[in-house]
């Protein structure tokens, strides 16, 4: 029982937390205190899954061949947290989390198809269309 409902449940839980960044963001609104820098996140994020990953065995070092994905990903992540938080504080809440996941999942797949070899299936190409055809409908009165 535990095993069917653990997959779901961390989806879930993911979910809750991506969605409540906004909500946090502009809640911070122009005060960047020491709960908003990267680095901090980062640690506290390090402090709870490093522990479960050495009790649970599934701690794995990384190989150099898996770098240069992680700087892709690196790279985009440090180029999206000042637009996203301009984004947050002007935008709102709904529309900015609307574009932002709209815009990682068409992104997501350029750089899986372009970069990774990743091959596209109907769920992916479904998903792929909604979020183009959400994107246009967001925007396609303002550009």
């Amino acid at each position: 029982m535990l095993k069917r409902v653990k997959g779901p449940l961390f989806v879930f839980l993911s979910a809750i937390l991506y969605g409540s960044y906004g909500v946090w963001a502009v809640l911070l609104g122009s005060d960047f205190g020491v709960f908003y820098q990267g680095w901090v996140r980062a640690l506290l994020v390090l402090a709870i899954i490093v522990p479960i990953c050495f009790l649970a065995g599934k701690w794995t070092p990384m190989k150099w061949s898996d770098f240069k994905y992680f700087g892709w990903c690196l790279g985009f992540l440090v180029f999206s947290q000042a637009p996203i938080y301009y984004a947050f504080q002007n935008a709102g809440i709904g529309i900015t989390s609307l574009i932002f996941f709209g815009s990682y999942v068409v992104a997501a797949y350029i750089v899986g198809l372009l970069l990774l070899g990743e091959k596209m299936n109907s769920a992916k190409i479904v998903s792929l269309i909604l979020a183009l055809v959400g994107l246009y409908l967001t925007f396609s009165g303002t550009l």
